[in-house]
């Protein structure tokens, strides 16, 4: 409801540390979701797994408060500096959003609906220093502090340590809505999370 409403996911006293990739490793998410405003007033998380505090090392999935255009995001910190990537506006109605991120080299695909969107090469970020992820990985919400809620509806979540390639990416947005991820491309799977089934 972009106030309060949040799924936290736990596995340790800092969430499950599958997510915890250090900024060499490669890796994908990937979300169905919906929002409920084309002009929201803050930037609004879809997945987040970063530090609850200053320098917010770690990667989010995300749509962006823009003054002009309301758009979808992905964005990696590191101590490196930051890497972000673009998507199209913002839509109230269904969109199937994924993000590759292909290490080393720091080539990240962005897509949607099953098409790339766009994309950046050379976009390396070591999440080195203190990469602590002292905030449990999140679905709707950014980090421990509440911070960026999701105002909309969520319907899958996933995250694979590994890059999707192209015909994959096409291939989970066309089972829909309602397709179940698990009984095909569970491989490289590090969290997955169906609210349909």
């Amino acid at each position: 409801d972009g106030t309060n409403d949040w799924y936290s996911i736990s596995g340790t006293d800092t969430g499950y540390a599958d997510f915890d990739f250090n900024g060499t490793q490669s890796f994908s998410i990937s979300a169905w979701v919906k929002q409920d405003s084309s002009a929201p007033s803050n930037s609004q998380t879809i997945f987040a797994n970063r530090d609850g505090a200053s320098p917010y090392h770690g990667y989010q999935l995300a749509s962006h408060q823009d003054p002009n255009t309301h758009r979808f995001f992905f964005e990696m910190t590191g101590a490196s500096g930051t890497s972000i990537i673009y998507g199209h506006p913002t839509v109230l109605a269904w969109i199937h959003i994924t993000a590759t991120i292909s290490q080393p080299g720091g080539n990240i695909q962005f897509y949607e609906n099953g098409v790339v969107t766009n994309s950046t090469s050379g976009a390396s970020i070591a999440v080195t220093g203190a990469p602590t992820y002292a905030s449990a990985p999140s679905i709707g919400y950014r980090d421990a502090g509440n911070t960026d809620p999701w105002d909309g509806n969520i319907s899958q979540v996933c995250v694979w340590n590994k890059v999707l390639t192209a015909s994959e990416v096409k291939a989970v947005y066309e089972l829909g809505l309602g397709g179940n991820w698990l009984t095909t491309y569970s491989s490289g799977m590090v969290g997955y999370y169906n609210f349909n089934i």
